[in-house]
């Protein structure tokens, strides 16, 4: 089993928020960039970025970075950066 795996797999765990983080971290997230090889072309939907990847949807992109603020914001010592 996975380092990560009892991050992710833990008794009290929301099932769907526990499987959605399980593909995050298996890359199988049905994002622009796996879509690209069935020939749909899928941008991000919350800025418009033409090469939407797992890592830009929960790291790069402007508006999730707005989002991670709001969740953790107070949580962080330091000035947030967009660029990790």
């Amino acid at each position: 089993m996975a380092s990560w795996s009892k991050v992710v797999w833990f008794a009290k765990g929301v099932p769907r928020f526990v499987f959605i983080t399980w593909l995050a971290v298996r890359d199988r997230l049905f994002t622009g960039t796996r879509m690209a090889q069935w020939g749909v072309v899928q941008s991000c939907l919350f800025c418009g970025e033409p090469n939407e990847s797992r890592d830009h949807l929960f790291f790069a992109c402007p508006y999730t970075f707005t989002v991670w603020l709001a969740v953790v914001g107070d949580l962080l010592l330091a000035e947030a950066d967009p660029d990790w």
